[in-house]
């Protein structure tokens, strides 16, 4: 008699969640040593939290959308990171003017109004102070801005709020670190894994697709967009990229050296190719920390004790690789 087959013991599935963590660093001008003369990092974390309190309502950019969001308030906690004092923010953020919206509890279905709101109170972002130099005179005063992008939010929001308050509150241009800073980050390893370009570019044309519409024809406009990989670049090479300002009329061009988890963003932009460049140079960490369902459930990965050990890490990763 043929013995049975045993049937493979089958479990549950465990559902798992990202929570991405990118981290930015925002170098200081040197007349503002840290914010209102710092001499340590203690200080510019209690003069960052001065600044933040006073923090007003505003309103982030809508980007064409009816829907407009605004940050209604900011929470600064100092916390302890390591043997280091670092400030933590918790941003209130809600949404209005949101038409053909409405709420549905299961029995009932309630439209929300123009002056309705929907929110969330617990956007975190992470400020870490960095002093490097041996010279007082010549010290660099630099945050580390880690954001907390996670599963119960919609996506990049944090990030918007995170950028909104370096560009209101620590400079008027966001994350704007010097190229040759960022050169000087990744000189020590000599292949860059992976570079991209990305060229965009529009020019006008006369060739008209409808010629039985000609006499109305006012003016055919053409955008193109190009994106070149490269994989192991030699670091003379990276860097030669990087710093090349020459173009072939593109109102974008947009330049990325990735080093596994770091990444620097050189991008330039224009109106139109008579306008004149705006340039933006950008440095970061990427991370991503694994949750567990049950852990977004109950409301741990909101905890600020929970956030304050997840930025530990990430620090610590990213300071570990400097």
């Amino acid at each position: 008699m043929a013995k049975k087959k045993r049937k493979a013991k089958s479990y549950p599935i465990k559902k798992v969640y990202q929570i991405s963590l990118p981290l930015f660093v925002i170098p200081l001008k040197k007349e503002d040593n840290g914010l209102f003369g710092a001499l340590d990092e203690k200080q510019m974390v209690d003069n960052l939290k001065i600044v933040l309190d006073k923090f007003p309502v505003t309103q982030l950019a809508s980007r064409g959308k009816s829907k407009t969001t605004h940050i209604t308030s900011l929470e600064s906690t100092v916390v302890d990171i390591g043997d280091k004092k670092a400030l933590l923010v918790r941003a209130s953020v809600f949404d209005s003017d949101l038409d053909d919206t409405y709420i549905n509890d299961g029995s009932n279905k309630t439209k929300v109004g123009e002056s309705s709101r929907i929110g969330g109170e617990k956007y975190f972002i992470l400020f870490y102070p960095r002093i490097e130099g041996q010279d007082s005179d010549k010290y660099i005063y630099t945050w580390l801005q880690i954001v907390y992008e996670d599963p119960t939010h919609p996506t990049g929001v944090a990030t918007s709020v995170a950028k909104k308050i370096v560009q209101s509150q620590i400079q008027t241009e966001p994350f704007n670190v010097k190229l040759q800073s960022a050169i000087d980050d990744f000189k020590a390893i000599s292949v860059c894994p992976e570079v991209q370009v990305r060229l965009v570019s529009t020019h006008h044309e006369s060739d008209n697709k409808f010629p039985s519409y000609q006499s109305y024809l006012m003016d055919v406009k053409v955008r193109e967009e190009r994106t070149y990989t490269y994989s192991n670049m030699p670091q003379d090479k990276v860097e030669s990229l990087l710093k090349d300002n020459s173009d072939d009329g593109e109102v974008v061009i947009q330049k990325k050296a990735i080093f596994g988890k770091k990444e620097y963003h050189v991008k330039r932009e224009r109106f139109d190719e008579h306008s004149a460049w705006r340039e933006s140079v950008e440095q970061l960490f990427n991370s991503k920390h694994e949750v567990t369902r049950e852990e977004v459930k109950s409301g741990k990965i909101s905890d600020p004790k929970y956030v304050v050990e997840v930025f530990t890490s990430v620090l610590s990763n990213y300071l570990s690789n400097k």
